[in-house]
């Protein structure tokens, strides 16, 4: 006769898959939290084009890139009229990201 301690069943029921599923509220916050994170690496590929259009034209700003000055700024350069067109879809995107980045930030928190 084998004897299985508590920590050895617990073992053996990971192993075997019989642990226990996920609630549906933890299966929702991961999903949740899932999305934010895909809503961040696209702000973060919007950003990455904003700031090489801006490197591009000598403006160097670092963070403060994203601030109200630094989007007026990339807003001001002098662009061929297609690149122009480029930098306000880019911003729009960028402020509608970062917008909706805030709702997500604040479902998780009332989430957790």
């Amino acid at each position: 006769m084998t004897v299985v301690t508590s920590h050895g069943l617990s073992d053996l029921q990971v192993a075997v898959g019989l642990r226990g599923l996920p609630t549906k509220e933890l299966l929702d916050l991961r999903a949740l939290l899932r999305h934010r994170h895909q809503w961040v690496r696209l702000r973060i590929k919007i950003q990455n084009a904003l700031q090489a259009m801006a490197l591009a034209h000598g403006l160097r700003r670092g963070s403060s890139l994203w601030t109200q000055k630094g989007q007026h700024a990339i807003a001001s350069l002098p662009l061929s009229p297609h690149a122009a067109y480029r930098r306000n879809e880019l911003q729009a995107m960028y402020a509608k990201f970062e917008a909706g980045i805030e709702k997500l930030n604040r479902r998780v928190d009332n989430a957790l």
